[in-house]
């Protein structure tokens, strides 16, 4: 394939080949090499702000995953396992609510991932709603410059408001130990707030429609879904 300025890039479709391309040292995550498969109006300049580190590469990802890998091993994941559940079962009640035609991805998908980690890190809830709305614009491809530059803008606010305050007030939560290992900056703070914001939504949304379909389109397949989820 070409990419919209002539550079050769290729599709990956097998598992095999896409797991040797995430873990391969010649291919690399850095923002200042992101380059957009499909036409964008969007670009990002120079490399990843601090403790953005989704898109950064070894030794500096690693470095600032370690940081966060504690919160979210099998032990602590099965310890969220209520609050993921009201989660769930909350916009689950909202997907029936908005009745035929409801957007799943809208609903359900984007908005589960999303307040699962507003609730990890401590996000008020008179924060969230425009959060989201933030971060599903920056998701999309087709969003036009104006829209992501009023998102960038609308994150950047957040950010500015919610992480100093978290600083002079550390909470029982991700950030709060984080603050309280006193191993980063305020900078860096944004950048790791900033990066599991976003960072589920991409994945969660893209995949949980898929994953939902079977149970949809055949109910005698939900049963077994079911339990597998809890």
């Amino acid at each position: 394939m070409s990419y919209p300025d002539g550079t050769p890039g290729w599709l990956i479709t097998r598992h095999a080949e896409a797991k040797e391309l995430l873990t391969h040292k010649s291919f690399s995550a850095r923002q200042e090499g992101l380059i957009s498969p499909v036409p964008t109006e969007l670009a990002y300049e120079g490399p990843a702000d601090p403790g953005a580190f989704a898109k950064t590469d070894d030794p500096v990802h690693s470095t600032y995953r370690k940081l966060v890998t504690g919160f979210f091993t099998v032990r602590r994941t099965r310890q969220l396992a209520p609050m993921i559940e009201r989660i769930v079962h909350e916009q689950l009640d909202e997907l029936e609510e908005a009745g035929p035609g409801a957007d799943l991805v809208e609903v359900f998908t984007e908005s589960v991932p999303s307040r699962v980690m507003c609730e990890m890190i401590g996000v008020p809830e008179s924060e969230r709603k425009s959060l989201q709305r933030h971060v599903e614009t920056l998701g999309r491809l087709s969003t036009t410059v104006p829209e992501a530059l009023a998102a960038v803008s609308g994150m950047s606010g957040f950010l500015a408001r919610f992480v100093p305050s978290r600083i002079n007030d550390p909470r029982d939560d991700i950030l709060g130990d984080l603050i309280r290992g006193g191993r980063i900056t305020e900078r860096e703070l944004m950048g790791i707030t900033a990066t599991l914001i976003t960072g589920p939504s991409t994945p969660r949304a893209t995949c949980s429609p898929w994953a939902s379909t079977p149970c949809l389109s055949t109910p005698t397949n939900w049963p077994g879904s079911r339990r597998t989820w809890s």
